[in-house]
């Protein structure tokens, strides 16, 4: 049957409703992680504070130099933390949304979820508009699907600091369309449009970096034939947009340094390469097959994540070359720049710290992707099916048996289609679980530390309770946890020995510290700790009695009072909640055991005890 115009509308208006209500359990999700360090400065921020100020304070959580060794002596970021470490992003356009509304619901999230929602839905109608314009309609309305639907867009619907990615993105699409009215029917306002509108998305966070490799992907296309002169005058707005932007970066103070996992491409290209090397295939991997990217913080996982990219890469890439060929004539041009424009894309996303947000920009090439290869591989299926048709009225398949089409299929459906939107939605629903638990965690560790002026958590194998939990408990007791240090946010088993009356040391007991993703946010490997380096910290010492490979295995810290003084009080993360540690006699070793993140109870039991 024939696709007309109003079916094709009732078509996108459908799926428009589809992704709306896969995403409206976003509005049940509460704070998490970053927001709560984002509202504790917008909490704390007197009014005499300067708007300037506070608009950079925001997305800066260490500021490098004399700012950082502060936040390390007292606590606020971990003793191994390099004092170099600099992450500030560049996002006025996203930190003044999130003041405005602060103003306006103060503690209470719905607000700032509509807000991020209605960003969302900017983004979605946008993306159906491209695909309309561009792609014929079954495959545009099959693309849309996928994109409507995709699960990875769950930290920029549902997470009030990832709104970034989600207005980055909704400028760079309204912006191409507006640029592609000019380009192809000479709409002369388009091109003021589009370079205001892509100038606000470079505004609003670095994802509209990866977003503007679409228009360089055009370009590219459209100037096939043409000489290299020609074509980079006609991407001569995105590069002075792109140069604008850096230098304004590096005005601004922006940038990160010192850190292990965020690299910048510039100054450390070397490192940036290794590093995308694996970053690629993982994030190209997520793409297309919907592997769970949000998983690379957990660093044994990394060699699998990075498996299942170079498989997708090997796979698919044969694979989409052979659909290219058939492809109608428009669908030809506009699926390779929407592809090309994706796989770009994934480049500067390669710098930072992976998670599913990190393929936001290159999930609307990716649709387009998944959704050609869907449509091009069910055809080639029927037409093996087909031994009565002629064979030159067959479509002709790449030699590839019918076995393999019938895997590739399912391969790309069953995460893309049939699983992408429950999983979304239960992805949403993990969010606001694990938001609340986070709080309650902050609840039973002021419980916990009574009237005492210094924490110390021995150790915590989850890092959002190792680096959330005095941020979230002050904003609700402004009071609680006036000092709290994390001595090892490893996850590794560990034995606590009490070798002095005021000294404890942590020894590692199948792996050294500083080895998981985690850890080398805060400090590079080439920045060795080993053995015998002290760093004298408030209130603590600590000294790296041992190493492997400048990674400390054996580690004290020598407290300013007595370990038994009343003003200290030691936490051990315990399941899901932080309890008053036990402490091992003098010249005696606990062993303290690694836990799965927030979900299975260090012991058995306390799953069934938690709350009573």
């Amino acid at each position: 049957m024939k696709i007309t115009s109003q079916h094709r509308g009732f078509g996108f208006a459908a799926l428009f409703g589809v992704g709306l209500l896969c995403s409206l359990p976003a509005l049940a999700a509460g704070f998490y992680a970053d927001d709560y360090v984002q509202l504790a400065k917008l909490e704390s921020a007197q009014s005499p504070t300067p708007f300037s100020a506070r608009l950079s304070s925001l997305f800066t959580f260490a500021a490098g130099g004399a700012a950082t060794t502060e936040l390390i002596t007292s606590g606020q970021l971990p003793w191994w933390t390099s004092p170099q470490l600099q992450v500030r992003f560049f996002r006025p356009l996203s930190a003044a949304l999130m003041i405005a509304d602060h103003a306006l619901f103060g503690l209470r999230p719905l607000g700032y979820h509509v807000h991020n929602l209605l960003w969302w839905l900017l983004w979605l109608a946008g993306t159906a508009v491209l695909f309309r314009r561009v792609l014929s309609p079954p495959l545009a309305l099959l693309a849309f699907a996928v994109f409507a639907i995709d699960d990875a867009h769950c930290l920029p619907i549902g997470w009030i600091a990832a709104r970034n990615a989600t207005v980055a993105m909704t400028c760079v699409v309204w912006g191409l369309l507006a640029y592609l009215r000019y380009r192809e029917e000479n709409w002369r306002p388009g091109i003021i449009l589009a370079v205001a509108a892509w100038a606000l998305g470079l505004l609003a966070g670095e994802m509209a970096v990866s977003g503007l490799m679409y228009v360089v992907a055009y370009e590219l296309a459209a100037g096939r034939g043409e000489s290299w002169a020609r074509r980079a005058r006609r991407l001569a707005p995105v590069g002075v947009l792109l140069i604008g932007y850096a230098a304004l970066y590096r005005l601004t103070g922006s940038g990160v340094r010192g850190s292990g996992v965020y690299i910048d491409p510039i100054r450390d290209g070397t490192t940036f390469l290794t590093a995308a090397a694996q970053r690629l295939p993982a994030q190209f991997g997520a793409l297309v097959f919907g592997t769970p990217l949000d998983l690379w913080v957990l660093t044994p996982l990394q060699p699998i994540l990075v498996a299942v990219g170079v498989v997708a890469l090997v796979a698919i890439v044969p694979w989409f070359r052979a659909t290219a060929r058939v492809l109608p004539a428009p669908d030809q041009r506009s699926t390779r720049w929407l592809v090309w424009g994706a796989a770009l894309g994934l480049l500067p996303t390669s710098a930072g710290l992976l998670g599913e947000r990190s393929i936001a920009a290159a999930s609307v090439g990716g649709a387009v992707l998944v959704a050609a290869l869907l449509r091009q591989t069910k055809t080639w299926l029927r037409a093996s099916r087909s031994l009565a048709a002629p064979d030159d009225q067959r479509p002709r398949a790449p030699r590839l048996r019918r076995a393999e089409l019938f895997i590739g299929l399912w391969a790309l459906a069953l995460p893309n289609l049939v699983l992408a939107a429950p999983w979304l939605e239960t992805k949403l629903l993990f969010m606001r679980w694990n938001g609340h638990l986070l709080e309650r965690v902050a609840e039973s560790a002021v419980a916990a530390t009574g009237p005492a002026q210094r924490t110390v958590l021995l150790w915590s194998d989850d890092p959002f309770v190792g680096s959330y939990t005095p941020i979230i408990a002050r904003l609700a007791y402004p009071a609680a946890l006036p000092s709290f240090r994390v001595l090892a946010m490893a996850p590794v088993d560990l034995d606590l020995t009490r070798v002095a009356p005021d000294t404890l040391e942590l020894g590692c007991v199948n792996a050294p510290l500083l080895t998981s993703e985690w850890e080398r946010l805060f400090r590079t490997p080439a920045q060795s700790l080993g053995a015998g380096m002290t760093l004298p910290l408030d209130g603590v010492t600590v000294r790296v009695v041992a190493d492997l490979t400048g990674h400390p295995s054996r580690v004290q810290f020598r407290f300013m009072v007595p370990l038994d003084d009343p003003s200290l009080r030691f936490l051990e993360w315990r399941g899901r909640r932080l309890v008053s540690a036990d402490l091992p006699p003098l010249g005696q070793t606990r062993r303290l055991y690694r836990s799965p993140p927030l979900v299975v109870a260090a012991d058995q039991n306390s799953l069934l005890n938690y709350g009573q």
